[in-house]
Parts: C-alpha cells; structure tokens; sequence
C-alpha cells in the first residue's frame, strides 16, 4: 500500500476517505517541500486529525466535506497530480455499476497527466482468500460497515474502464488495488 503513494503521490493531491492519515504521514513522497493536500471525507472527524497529522509549514492542506457518489465538491479544485481512494469502496453501498460513478467524478478533477490510485476489498474474487479476510469481511459485513459482496474484478475493470483510458489492477492478498491514468470526460 505504500509503495502506491511513494510510486504515485503528487505535490497537488487528492486523498478521499484519509482515515487516519497514516499512509499520508509515512510515505517517503511527502518530504518536506511545497505541496497541496486536499483531503475529502463524508465525516469531518477524520479530515481534522488528518490535517493536524500531516501539517508542514511548507504544505497547504484542505478539506472539504463530501461524498464520492457525488461530484468533488468545487471548492477542491481541478488539476490533481494525484488521487488516493484507498479502502473507501468497500464501505459504500451497491455494486460498481452503481458506485463506479466515484471514478467519473474523479477523473473530472484530475490532471490530464494524473493518476489516479487506490485500493478495496472485493466481496467476489477468483482467488480464495485468507481465513483472516474471510472472517474480517464477513463480520464488517454483517454490521454495514462493509458493502463489497458483490464487489467483483470484472465490475471494478469495467468501472475504471469506463472513466479512464488506461488502468491496471493488482491483488495483494485480499486487498486488490488499482491505479488509473487518462481521465476520460
């Protein structure tokens, strides 16, 4: 996970659902000099402890509150190096022929240049998975905190497909993780 950020993070970048920052706040990527770092969550717990966790005095950091289901509020802005979306799809609801609207709304922010990168749990896999992910996703599951079974590969490419015009997809385990480049508009 990341090596995704070290490989993939720009100066200006979006990070969708930063949980507790950790991935932001460890990545070799984040060396000290100039970026921006907005960062979007439905909750404004997160943003805030995330924004206290990675503040630099050289680095501008953003929040704003909002759903990836919807369009990137405009406040965030255009022009993204780069997009994190890393263990947020899992948790929203419907399958990706419903949640894959998320790609769309943020190809249309990202840079002609950028990438767009994440990672999810798929509900449906060809490969079995570990016991540990099994019981993990059965029990998030049974609670909502999940949403992923019927999450599978062939909807998520198809997705990706859809709103960009090159992607790759990788798993790792029981994680699948993604990057996207050549936002389609």
């Amino acid at each position: 996970m990341l090596d995704l950020y070290n490989q993939h993070l720009g100066h200006r970048h979006l990070e969708v659902g930063p949980g507790s920052g950790w991935y932001l706040a460890n990545t070799t990527a984040m060396q000290p000099g100039p970026a921006h770092i907005t960062l979007m969550d439905l909750n404004p717990t997160p943003l805030s402890f995330t924004a206290r966790r990675i503040e630099a005095a050289d680095r501008v950091v953003e929040s704003v509150c909002g759903s990836v289901l919807d369009a990137v509020p405009a406040e965030a802005g255009t022009g993204y190096e780069s997009v994190g979306i890393n263990f947020v799809l899992h948790c929203v609801p419907g399958n990706f022929a419903e949640k894959g609207v998320a790609f769309r709304h943020l190809a249309n922010i990202l840079g002609d240049e950028g990438v767009l990168f994440g990672s999810t749990i798929l509900g449906r896999r060809r490969t079995p998975r570990t016991l540990f992910g099994r019981a993990l996703t059965a029990v998030y599951g049974r609670v909502g905190a999940f949403n992923n079974r019927d999450d599978d590969r062939d909807e998520l490419e198809d997705a990706l497909k859809e709103a960009f015009g090159e992607y790759s997809i990788t798993d790792v385990g029981d994680v699948t993780l993604f990057t996207a480049r050549r936002p389609r508009r």
